[in-house]
């Protein structure tokens, strides 16, 4: 049976005061947002209701995962129908998606997403031999900082199901796999 609705994913709630990057600090930050893929498969990014919502563009046959780091950019990661893993940054100050950039990857199934507190951006996902990986993402917002990515990285042992990401108070990145 093939699957019509788009798939919803709440976004994190930001903590009060928290501010955006280069932001007024007169202007709060969404509360809360939900990213989909529409049923044509392009993604896109629902704030709060007094706002439009943002369309990321391109199309996507995977669920999309999403993340925001502590200035309130929101990150975004969608595998296409090739199983390539795709990333968009949303800057919540311009109210503008960067550009998608591949992850590369031969990956099936929803790729997890975390952002940290010191600046990165880790993506995992599990590919056609149920294997996992992981790699870790530049998003260029900072002074001097780059986009890229870094070689995705295998993991250990086979998995069965989607992987989740979670960034720790000690700033490292904890993957778990079913």
């Amino acid at each position: 049976m093939r699957r019509k609705a788009a798939a919803l994913l709440l976004g994190l709630e930001l903590l009060a005061g928290l501010q955006a990057q280069n932001r007024d600090p007169s202007e709060d930050l969404p509360a809360a947002f939900a990213v989909e893929r529409t049923s044509s498969g392009s993604i896109r990014l629902n704030l709060p209701a007094s706002l439009p919502a943002k369309d990321g563009g391109s199309i996507f046959a995977g669920d999309p995962a999403v993340a925001q780091d502590e200035f309130g950019n929101i990150f975004v990661a969608a595998r296409d129908s090739g199983g390539a893993i795709w990333v968009n940054t949303f800057d919540t100050h311009t109210q503008n998606w960067g550009s998608w950039l591949p992850a590369g990857g031969a990956k099936q199934g929803t790729v997890a997403i975390v952002a940290t507190a010191d600046g990165g951006v880790y993506l995992a996902a599990r590919d056609r031999w149920n294997k996992y990986w992981i790699t870790n993402y530049t998003a260029g917002i900072g002074a001097g900082q780059e986009k890229g990515f870094q070689s995705w990285t295998l993991g250990p042992g086979h998995v069965k199901g989607e992987p989740s990401l979670l960034s720790g108070t000690d700033r490292a990145v904890y993957a778990t796999f079913r």
